[in-house]
C-alpha cells in the first residue's frame, strides 16, 4: 500500500513539474497583471478570452476546490443530501490538476474534452465522500467510478439524452482506463456501459446500417441535419420581420452559412476586408454571364477553415453574388458604430469605455470644468444602454429610459442620478456623472466571462492546434453585448459580442428545449407544418449543400474542396440524402441464367423500393394511376385506358386500334375496344389474349423478346428496367454465339440460324424499348417518402433531389437523340 502513495506522490511531482516548465510559460507570456499569473496554486483555470498557450480556445471554465452541488445535476442518489459547497480536500485538487496536466503529456486537448473528464472526477469525489471513504486517489474503486457515471448518464434528458449518455461512459472509460495505466488505485478500474445508453445509434456504423434512399428515413439525429422548406421560408421572412440592428446582423451570418456552407465559428471569425473580387477575363466567359444577367466577375470571401485546413478562399456561386454582396454591405452599415468605438476604445489604451463622441464632445467645449461632466439618461439610451423588452417595443421610448435607469442602478455599481429636475407634465431630466456610468459600462464588461478584456477574439483549430488572433474591430459580425437575446434583452451599446455558439443557439432554437421558447422563430411566431415553432442549428447549412452536391453527383474530392475540408473521408458524415441518386445499371446476363428474371420485382414492389411513382401527364389520373401499378379492374376501365393512350399518348402500343378510331365517334370507341380489353399482366409487359379461358398457343415466347400479336407494353412502372434488361440479354447472346464461332465451338450455318433467330428478336425488343421510353417520357415523378399529409415535398433536400431527377431525365433523353 505504501508503493500506491508513493507512485501517487510521484504522479503529481511529475506533472506539477511539467506544468511549470512546459505549459506555464506561454500561458503567462506577457501577463502584466499580477492577479492574471496562472501557477500550481490556483484552483481557477479559464480557456478562451485573452488566454494563451494551452487555455487559449473556446470559452470554458472549472474549478478544483469546491463543487456548487446546485449547478450539477445527478450528484447524489434518493435520500443523499448535501450541502451546496462541498470543499475538495487538498491532496485531491492535486490529483485532479495532475490528471489534467497528463492529458497535455502527448496531445493537445481542447477545453471541452479537459472539462468534461474532470467534472467526473468531481462526482467520484462526491461518491467517495457519500460511501464514507477517505476521498484520496488512492482508495478510488470501479464502483466509484460506476456509480459516478451511471447518476451522470440518468440524469440527462431531452433528443439527445441517449448519445449524452454514451459519451458519459466514454468518457468514464477514458478515465478508468488512464488510472489503470498511472497505477497508483488499490484496485484495477473496470466501467460497465448501462443500457440506457446502448440504444444509441451515433456511431457511423450504426447510421450506414440505417440510412435509406430518403432522409425521412434516418433517425431522428439525422433529421437535425436536413433543413425543412417550410423553415427556410421562415429564415427568408425574417428578413422583413427582424427590428434591432445584432438581430439583422446575426440573421445576416445564418444567411451567408445557407448561401457557403461555412462552419459556423469559420464565418464568425471573417474580417470585414476579406472580399476578393476577380474580373472574368474571357470575353466568351463575360458575355455568356452577361446574357444570363449574371456579374462578370468571380467574388471570393477569404477565412480560416477549421480542422486543418487553414487560410482558403470560397468561391461564391455566381447566382449568389448578389445576396452576399447585400448581406456584406448590410452588416458593415450595422457595425460600423460599433466598430468606430471598438478603435476608440483599442487607441485610448482602454482608459474610457465611453461612447468616442461623448469625449469628443467634451474635448471641443474647450472649457475648464471643475465638476464632473454629467449626461442626460435621454443620451445613454440612445449612445450606451437601450432595451428592446416587449414592454420597451409597446410602450416606446420612455419604457426604454426606464429600463436603462433600473439597468444602472440596479447593477453592483449601485449608482445613482447626479440630479433629477422635473418639468413639463410628468417628465423629467435625470443626469448622471460620466465617471459614474463608464464606471458601470468597464463593471458590465469585465463580469462577462464571455468576452475577451483586451477585445481580441482568439479561437484554437480543433486538429492543427494553431490559434488565430483577430482584434474585434477587425471582424465583419460583431453586435452589441446583449443584443442577440430575444427576451429581455437589452444591447450595451459601447461593449462588441462575438457571435459564438451561445449567442446563435438560443437564437436560432436549438440545444437545450427551452431554446425553441426564446428563439427568433418563437419571438415572430413563425412555425413549421406541425404547427411548431422553427429551429435550426448552425451546422443544417453545411450539411445541406454538401447534401446537394452528393445528390447531383460530384466528385468526393471536389465536394470536399468546395466545403473547405482537408480530409476526403468526412464528406460521408454530411452526406444526408434526400433521395439517393445513384443508378441501379443492368448486369450483362449470358444465356442460360435462370436466375435473371426471378429477381425482377412487379411495379408495385418497384414503387416501393424506389419510393418514387410515375404518373403520365397524358392521361386522366384514374387511367394514369391504373397505368403505373396495373391495377385495371373491369373491362369498361380497361377499354377506357386503352381508349386514351390511343387518342392522347404517343406510344404506339395499340396501333391496331389508329385506323378504326379515325372512323368512329368517342361514345363508340370504348364498345370496339372492349372485346379486346384483356391486360393480363406478364413479368415483362402485358398479354391481351384471354389466357383465362385460352392458353397461350406460343408458350410465353413474348418473354424472350420473340414477336408475338398478343403481347403489349402498358406503361406500367417496372416494365423500362425489365425491356431493357431483355435487351441487353438479347444482345449478350449474340456475343456469345459470335465469340463461340470464333473459337470454332460452333458451326457457321448453326450459328447463322441462331442469330437470325435473336436479330428478329432483337430489332422486336428494340421497338418496345422505343415505346417504353414514350411511356416514361410523358410521366411526371412524384417523391412519395418526400410528401407529407398535403403531398408536398417536406425537405428542401428532397425537393433538391427531385429536380436532379428531373436535369439527369433530360440530360438522358439529349444522349439518346
Amino acid at each position: 500500500m505504501r508503493d500506491k502513495y508513493q507512485s501517487f506522490d510521484e504522479f503529481i511531482a511529475v506533472q506539477k513539474s511539467f506544468f511549470e516548465d512546459v505549459l506555464l510559460p506561454d500561458v503567462n507570456a506577457f501577463v502584466t497583471n499580477p492577479n492574471d499569473v496562472y501557477s500550481w496554486g490556483r484552483n481557477r483555470w479559464s480557456y478562451g478570452g485573452a488566454a494563451k498557450g494551452f487555455l487559449a480556445g473556446a470559452k470554458k471554465e472549472f474549478t478544483f476546490h469546491e463543487v456548487n452541488t446546485r449547478q450539477i445535476k445527478g450528484l447524489f442518489k434518493d435520500g443523499e443530501s448535501s450541502e451546496k459547497i462541498i470543499t475538495i480536500i487538498p491532496t485531491y485538487q492535486a490529483f485532479m490538476k495532475a490528471y489534467c496536466v497528463s492529458l497535455y503529456q502527448k496531445r493537445k486537448p481542447s477545453g471541452a474534452v479537459i472539462g468534461n473528464q474532470q467534472l467526473i472526477l468531481k462526482r467520484i469525489y462526491v461518491r467517495m465522500l457519500m460511501a464514507g471513504i477517505d476521498p484520496h486517489p488512492v482508495n478510488i474503486t470501479s464502483q466509484h467510478l460506476q456509480d459516478a457515471v451511471d447518476l451522470l448518464a440518468a440524469s440527462r434528458t431531452g433528443n439527445s439524452a441517449l448519445t449524452n449518455a454514451s459519451s458519459d461512459y466514454d468518457t468514464a472509460h477514458v478515465i478508468a482506463k488512464n488510472l489503470n495505466s498511472l497505477g497508483f488505485t488499490l484496485t484495477f478500474i473496470e466501467i460497465k456501459k448501462k443500457q440506457k445508453a446502448i440504444g444509441t445509434s451515433s456511431t457511423d456504423a450504426a447510421k450506414k446500417a440505417k440510412k435509406a434512399k430518403y432522409a425521412e428515413d434516418l433517425d431522428e439525429d439525422e433529421h437535425e441535419k436536413n433543413l425543412t422548406i417550410q423553415t427556410f421560408l421562415n429564415i427568408v421572412a425574417l428578413r422583413g420581420m427582424v427590428q434591432h440592428d445584432g438581430e439583422k446582423i446575426i440573421l445576416n451570418l445564418v444567411l451567408l452559412l445557407m448561401v457557403t456552407g461555412f462552419r459556423h465559428m469559420e464565418a464568425a471569425g471573417i474580417r470585414y476586408n476579406s472580399f476578393k473580387v476577380v474580373e472574368i477575363e474571357n470575353k466568351k466567359t463575360q458575355k455568356m454571364m452577361e446574357k444570363r444577367g449574371l456579374p462578370t466577375f468571380f467574388l471570393g470571401i477569404k477565412y480560416i477553415g477549421e480542422k486543418g485546413a487553414g487560410h482558403r478562399t470560397h468561391w461564391v456561386e455566381p447566382l449568389a453574388v448578389e445576396l452576399v454582396d447585400s448581406l456584406w454591405v448590410d452588416t458593415l452599415v450595422l457595425t460600423e458604430k460599433l466598430r468606430l468605438q471598438v478603435e476608440f476604445i483599442r487607441e485610448s489604451n482602454f482608459e474610457s469605455l465611453l461612447p468616442k463622441q461623448w469625449i469628443a464632445n467634451h474635448k471641443k467645449a474647450n472649457v475648464v470644468q471643475m465638476a464632473d461632466p454629467t449626461v442626460d439618461l435621454d443620451d445613454i439610451v440612445h449612445d450606451v444602454y437601450e432595451s428592446y423588452s416587449s414592454t420597451v417595443i409597446n410602450r416606446g421610448f420612455s419604457a426604454a429610459r426606464d429600463f436603462a435607469k433600473k439597468k444602472i442602478e440596479n447593477s453592483a455599481c449601485k449608482i445613482t442620478p447626479d440630479s433629477v429636475r422635473a418639468y413639463g407634465k410628468n417628465q423629467k431630466e435625470i443626469r448622471y456623472k460620466k465617471s459614474d456610468i463608464d464606471l458601470w459600462i468597464r463593471h458590465e464588461f469585465e463580469s462577462d466571462p464571455d468576452l475577451s478584456n483586451d477585445l481580441i477574439f482568439r479561437f484554437k483549430d480543433s486538429k492543427s492546434n494553431d490559434v488565430t488572433q483577430i482584434n474585434y474591430e477587425e471582424l465583419l459580425f460583431i453586435i452589441p453585448q446583449g443584443s442577440g437575446a430575444t427576451q429581455r434583452s437589452g444591447a450595451l451599446k459601447v461593449v462588441p459580442q462575438i457571435i459564438d455558439f451561445k449567442v446563435l443557439n438560443p437564437f436560432l432554437g436549438y440545444g437545450v428545449k427551452e431554446n425553441r421558447k426564446r428563439s427568433i422563430f418563437s419571438k415572430y411566431d413563425l412555425k413549421d407544418e406541425n404547427g411548431e415553432y422553427s429551429w435550426m442549428y448552425s451546422h443544417i447549412p453545411r450539411h445541406g449543400i454538401n447534401t446537394f452536391f452528393a445528390i447531383a453527383g460530384v466528385a468526393d474530392h471536389l465536394q470536399a474542396m468546395f466545403m473547405g475540408r482537408v480530409d476526403i473521408g468526412q464528406n460521408e458524415k454530411y452526406q444526408h440524402l434526400a433521395i439517393e441518386d445513384k443508378k441501379i445499371t443492368p448486369t450483362l446476363v449470358t444465356a442460360g441464367n435462370s436466375d435473371s428474371f426471378q429477381k425482377e420485382q412487379t411495379a408495385l414492389e418497384t414503387i416501393k423500393r424506389q419510393g418514387s411513382l410515375g404518373i403520365s401527364t397524358k392521361l386522366a389520373f384514374d387511367s394514369a394511376l391504373a397505368q403505373t401499378m396495373h391495377t385495371h379492374t373491369t373491362i369498361e376501365n380497361k377499354a377506357h385506358f386503352i381508349t386514351q393512350v390511343v387518342d392522347k399518348s404517343d406510344a404506339n402500343v395499340f396501333s391496331e386500334f389508329n385506323d378504326l378510331f379515325d372512323m368512329l365517334s368517342d361514345s363508340d370507341k370504348a364498345d370496339v375496344v372492349k372485346p379486346h380489353a384483356d391486360l393480363s399482366p406478364m413479368n415483362i409487359g402485358s398479354c391481351m389474349r384471354k389466357l383465362a379461358t385460352f392458353q397461350c398457343p406460343y408458350n410465353l415466347k413474348c418473354q424472350d423478346g420473340s414477336p408475338c400479336p398478343y403481347f403489349t407494353l402498358t406503361g406500367r412502372e417496372d416494365e423500362l428496367p425489365k425491356i431493357e434488361q431483355l435487351a441487353m440479354n438479347i444482345k449478350s447472346e449474340i456475343a456469345v454465339i459470335k465469340q463461340m464461332v470464333i473459337k470454332g465451338n460452333i458451326s457457321i450455318d448453326e450459328a447463322q440460324e441462331i442469330l437470325e433467330e435473336l436479330d428478329l428478336r432483337n430489332d422486336n425488343i428494340k421497338y418496345h424499348v422505343d415505346e417504353s421510353e414514350t411511356f416514361e417520357g410523358e410521366k411526371v415523378q412524384i417523391n412519395l417518402i418526400g410528401l407529407d399529409g398535403m403531398k408536398k415535398p417536406k425537405m428542401l433536400s428532397t425537393l433538391f433531389a427531385l429536380e436532379q431527377r428531373k436535369i439527369d431525365k433530360r440530360n438522358t433523353a439529349k444522349g439518346k437523340e
